[in-house]
Parts: structure tokens; sequence; C-alpha cells
């Protein structure tokens, strides 16, 4: 029986060896010895897999320039969950990444209906204050709203759409609103952000594997614009889920599922 993967819904994941079969993801085992940091997360395959991770290895070997974005959901409290990923930014600014992480306020908004206002006060006090409070350093680190991008990022998520179908789009994603294929456009812009801030430049996207559709989407489309924006293929790592407290994988929109950064003592006890 095959795996569904759905951005807005998946659950947790068990069988990550399927995963990798059905989805077409490379193991690390060729690659940790190469590295110069050997994170804890590749010894213990909590990263698991990659799409083109040869890329940003090439870079970091060779000291030439590449690009780490990652996204954060500004829908509710930073958790250990996300602990997942910031251990990740970390790892690759320490290895030389220029790190791009996009708040994506718009897809709060079209699919969880938080406000404007709530989206960015979460996501300066829940999720960029944890990361620097974790050791991100804000020399050569990027941070961006999807509604306050600049000109040439909100024009791409409009241009891609010509290059893409809506029967595409629901073979990878299924039943499609209006709000969710806004939603798809924009995290492919957000994916080529770098590529657009710098030119061509490996990129790396860590991720779990609920975001697989949209990093295939935007290797598509990026092999579809070559003649006009030359970007590379944009690379990813997938790291499993932590396990929520009932079950599933931790979520912010289920408070009852995680333990957040800043849950006092006795919460956590209790």
């Amino acid at each position: 029986m095959k795996i569904k993967i759905d951005p807005w819904s998946s659950e947790g994941v068990k069988d990550y060896k399927k995963i990798m079969q059905q989805f077409g993801l490379k193991s690390f085992d060729n690659i940790i010895d190469k590295l110069p940091i050997k994170h804890a997360y590749f010894k213990r395959k909590i990263i698991y897999g990659h799409k083109d991770f040869e890329l940003i290895l090439n870079a970091i070997l060779n000291k030439k320039p590449f690009a780490m974005l990652t996204g954060l959901m500004p829908s509710g409290k930073f958790h250990l969950g996300h602990k997942v990923i910031a251990d990740q930014i970390l790892y690759f600014q320490e290895l030389g990444a220029k790190c791009y992480i996009v708040s994506a306020d718009i897809e709060a908004y079209l699919t969880r209906n938080i406000s404007p206002k709530e989206g960015y006060e979460n996501a300066i006090e829940e999720y960029l204050l944890n990361y620097i409070a974790l050791g991100l350093k804000p020399k050569n680190t990027f941070f961006y709203f999807q509604s306050r991008g600049s000109k040439e990022y909100m024009a791409l998520s409009k241009y891609i759409s010509k290059r893409t179908t809506l029967n595409e789009l629901k073979s990878i994603y299924g039943e499609l609103t209006t709000q969710k294929i806004i939603s798809v456009l924009t995290q492919t812009a957000d994916i080529l952000y770098p590529q657009i801030e710098n030119g061509p430049i490996p990129t790396i996207v860590p991720v779990g594997i609920d975001q697989l559709p949209h990093i295939n989407l935007a290797r598509d489309i990026t092999s579809r614009i070559k003649s006009e924006y030359n970007f590379i293929l944009p690379s990813a790592t997938f790291n499993k889920f932590l396990p929520g407290l009932n079950g599933g994988k931790m979520s912010s929109s289920k408070p009852e599922s995680y333990i957040a950064l800043t849950d006092p003592p006795e919460n956590i006890r209790h």
C-alpha cells in the first residue's frame, strides 16, 4: 500500500525505509564520512534521506557559496519538533551557508486563518527569538515574510504559474482550493528565493517528508524555467518527525501534541 503525502494534513510516518523506496530518496551512508562536521542527526538517521545533497557537499568541501532555505508556519508555539529543523539551520550555518528563513504568513492566513498581525507576532516572538537563543547568528542570515518579499520574489510566484497546470497540481496535491494553489506557488518561489537574490547557487532545504510535494514541484519548475532563470535544482534533506505526545507528529495546531520550548517545568511534568 502506497504512503500518501499531504503538506497540510500528514500524520507521523513510521516506515522510513518504505518512504525512501517509494519516493526515490537517497541514503547518506556514502556521504557522512565526507562531511567536515558530522552532525549526530546523520549518525542516528534522524536525517535519513536526501535529494541532490551532493551539490551541497561539493560546495562545502570546495568552500564555495551555498544557501539554506527553511520556512516556518507562524500558527502556534515553537516546540521540540521545530527544534529538529532549527538544529539543521545552525549546522548548515556553521558549514558556511547563507541562511534564508521565511515566515509563511500568507499560507498561514489562507489555510489556517491566522491573521497577519498574529502571524507576525508568532514569527518574531515564538520562532525568530528562539532561533537566536539556540545559536542562530544574525550575520549571514536573511529573514523575511511571504507578504513582504521583494518585487522579484512576488513576480516569480506569478510567472511560475505558466509552467504548471491545474491537473498537474491536482495529481501532486489531491483536491485543491484557490487558497492552496496560491500557497503552493508561493512556496515554490520561497524555495528558489536564495537564487533570486544571489543568482544560481546550490540551495539546501531541510524538511519533513510531508513537504516533499513542494520540493518536487520546485525542482520540476526549476527545470522548466532554465532558459529564463538558469537556477540550480534545489536540494533537500529529510528528517524524521518527532512523535507527538498523543501519537502522530508534533503539530503547532494541536497544543496537546507538543512540548513548547517556553513551557514551564510544571506543565512539562504533567
